[in-house]
């Protein structure tokens, strides 16, 4: 099967031959809830669905504001899935400093977990929140604090109004030259700078990593890097 032997050259690629390759592997596995490798696609399709009937395109940047989980995962790869360019933020930033990195990236959505460690993600964001972001999706939440946003369940039924078909065709679509990933740097001397990844040049990059420090197939990885960072999202999961 060419699916084992070609080396992927998308992160949608690398999912479906990991699906293949890997079934009946624990893909997650996070508070003893596992995910087996052979359902990460139609879980990631799923998110890729709602996202493209709300009206992402390829191209489009789409945002990521919480903790690490699961669901970050998930969304992470539904967002690749659906061509659009991932932007995650720091965790430990202000309401005005995400904002500002929304803004400037020109995100149309953001996934947000309402609270952690004590803080309100919401309420941090409600006074700044730049017009441009159409939609927030509160992960782990059904309930929403305004017309505009939908919880994570509320979100996903969005999808059945696009086809599993169409959306494996966008995901099909992407070449190792389109941006994934738009990370902003920690802005220690200045303003955060949006430093732009391709699939391709992660997949070249993280493939190398793993062959470093020897990681193998079934072996236990604990990523405690925050999936905002490169490390914890592009070494980690």
């Amino acid at each position: 099967n060419t699916l084992t032997h070609r080396v992927p050259s998308t992160i949608p690629e690398l999912l479906l031959s990991a699906a293949h390759q890997h079934a009946g592997r624990t893909a997650i596995e996070e508070n003893g809830q596992t995910t087996d490798y052979r359902d990460l696609p139609r879980l990631a399709l799923a998110v890729t669905r709602s996202l493209m009937a709300q009206g992402i395109n390829k191209g489009d940047r789409v945002a990521i504001w919480a903790p690490n989980g699961r669901d970050w995962i998930i969304a992470a790869l539904g967002i690749h899935c659906a061509g659009a360019v991932m932007v995650p933020i720091n965790t430990r930033m202000k309401g005005n400093e995400a904002a500002d990195i929304l803004h400037r990236s020109g995100a149309r959505l953001l996934f947000i977990q309402p609270t952690f460690l004590g803080v309100d993600y919401l309420a941090l964001l409600a006074p700044h929140r730049p017009a441009g972001v159409e939609c927030l999706v509160l992960l782990g939440e059904t309930c929403v604090r305004s017309e505009q946003d939908r919880g994570w369940d509320e979100f996903l039924t969005l999808g059945a109004t696009v086809s599993e078909s169409r959306a494996q065709a966008r995901a099909a679509s992407l070449e190792a030259t389109d941006l994934s990933d738009l990370l902003f740097t920690s802005g220690t001397t200045g303003k955060p700078k949006g430093v732009m990844s391709a699939h391709g040049q992660n997949l070249r990059a993280f493939s190398e990593y793993v062959k470093i420090i020897g990681l193998q197939a079934g072996d236990r990885y604990l990523v405690i890097n925050p999936f905002f960072h490169a490390f914890g999202y592009k070494a980690g999961w």
